[in-house]
C-alpha cells in the first residue's frame, strides 16, 4: 500500500505533466538566481538532475522506490560539491521544488489538506536526505550533530526514538547467511570482465567494438544486480552509466578525450571487480553498500566531464 494514498491516485496525471513541473521549478526566481550565482547551465542541471528528481518522486507514490533513498540525489551532490555550493542555497533549491509542487497541485485542484501532508512528507524526507549526505561528505562532520532526522510513523507511535540517525552497516558474511544467491551468473560476469579488460588492455584508442563491450558488461552487472534488492543504488548508478555511454559514442568524445575516458572506465571496471569479489566470493566486506557513493561519484564526474557546458568549469579527474 502507497504511504501517499492521496497524491497516488493522480500518478498516471503527473507522469504526463513532470515536464512541466520540472519547467516550474527552473522557472522559480530563487532557483534561477542560483543556477546562475553558481555557473550552472539551467539544461543541464534540468536534463540530468531535476527530471530524474522528479521521476524518482513519482516512482515513490507508487511504491516502487523507497521513500528517502532517491539514488540521483548523491550524484547531484557530487557535482554541488565541485560547485562548492552553500548548505543554504542547496536547501533553497530544493525546497524550490516543494513550492512547484504545491504551486501546481494548487492550480489543477488536487491540492487538499491530506495532498499538502503528503507533498510535504514526500519532499521533506528527501530534503532531509539530501542535508544529511551534504553534511556528512562536504563537511565531514556527523550528520546527526546538524540535521534533524525526520521519524516515522512506527517510531513516533511506539515512543522508540533510538534508531533514528543510525547508519546501518551489513558485511559480506551476515548477507550470504540470508539469501541464495546464483554463482552461475555472478560467474559469467567474472568472464565477460575479464574479456572485457583485455580487450581495452589490447586497443589503444578506444573504438566502437570494445565500447559496445563495456556496455555489454555493464549491462549484465545491471541485470544480475536488480534481482538483488540490497543493491538498487548500484543498479541505478549503473543504469545512468547505461544511459549517458549509450547516448555518446567514441567518435563524440574525440581523440583528444578517449584515453582519459578510457581510464575512467577501466577505473570503474577495476572498483565494480573488487566490490564483486569481496562481497560474493572472499566475503570479506565488512559493508556490502561501501562501493555505493563511490561509484556514483565516480558516475558523476564521467557525466560532467561527457556531458556539460562547454563553457562550463571542466573538472580534474580524482579516483576515490
Amino acid at each position: 500500500m502507497s504511504k501517499f494514498p492521496n497524491l497516488a491516485l493522480y500518478h498516471e496525471h503527473f507522469d504526463v505533466v513532470k515536464d512541466h513541473i520540472t519547467t516550474m521549478w527552473m522557472s522559480q526566481i530563487a532557483a534561477k538566481q542560483l543556477l546562475k550565482k553558481y555557473k550552472i547551465p539551467e539544461e543541464f542541471f534540468r536534463k540530468y538532475f531535476a527530471k530524474r528528481i522528479i521521476d524518482f518522486n513519482f516512482d515513490v507514490l507508487t511504491g516502487d522506490h523507497p521513500l528517502g533513498n532517491c539514488p540521483i540525489i548523491g550524484a547531484m551532490l557530487v557535482y554541488f560539491e565541485k560547485k562548492n555550493l552553500a548548505l543554504e542555497d542547496i536547501f533553497i533549491l530544493c525546497s524550490n521544488l516543494k513550492t512547484s509542487m504545491v504551486e501546481y497541485a494548487h492550480n489543477n485542484a488536487i491540492l487538499t489538506v491530506e495532498t499538502i501532508h503528503e507533498i510535504s512528507s514526500l519532499m521533506d524526507n528527501n530534503l532531509h536526505g539530501v542535508i544529511r549526505d551534504y553534511v556528512d561528505n562536504h563537511l565531514n562532520l556527523p550528520a546527526l550533530q546538524l540535521s534533524c532526522p525526520i521519524a516515522d510513523n512506527n517510531l513516533i507511535n511506539h515512543g522508540d526514538f533510538s534508531r533514528i540517525g543510525q547508519i546501518n552497516t551489513t558485511s559480506a558474511f551476515y548477507y550470504l547467511q540470508e539469501i541464495e544467491v546464483d554463482y552461475e551468473l555472478l560467474d559469467e560476469l567474472n568472464e565477460i570482465e575479464e574479456e572485457t579488460l583485455s580487450s581495452i588492455e589490447l586497443t589503444e584508442n578506444m573504438n566502437q567494438a570494445t565500447y559496445n563491450n563495456i556496455l555489454a558488461l555493464f549491462n549484465d552487472y545491471s541485470k544480475v544486480l536488480s534481482k538483488l534488492v540490497e543493491f538498487n543504488q548500484i543498479t541505478f548508478s549503473l543504469r545512468t552509466l547505461i544511459d549517458l555511454l549509450t547516448n555518446t559514442s567514441p567518435e563524440q568524445i574525440g581523440d583528444d578525450n578517449i584515453s582519459s575516458i578510457s581510464i575512467y572506465i577501466k577505473a570503474i571496471l577495476s572498483d565494480l571487480s573488487m566490490w564483486r569479489k569481496s562481497v560474493f566470493y572472499d566475503q570479506t566486506a565488512e559493508d556490502i553498500h561501501y562501493l555505493d557513493k563511490t561509484l556514483l561519484s565516480s558516475i558523476t564526474q564521467l557525466q560532467i566531464m561527457l556531458s556539460e557546458d562547454d563553457d562550463t568549469e571542466t573538472y580534474e579527474i580524482e579516483f576515490f
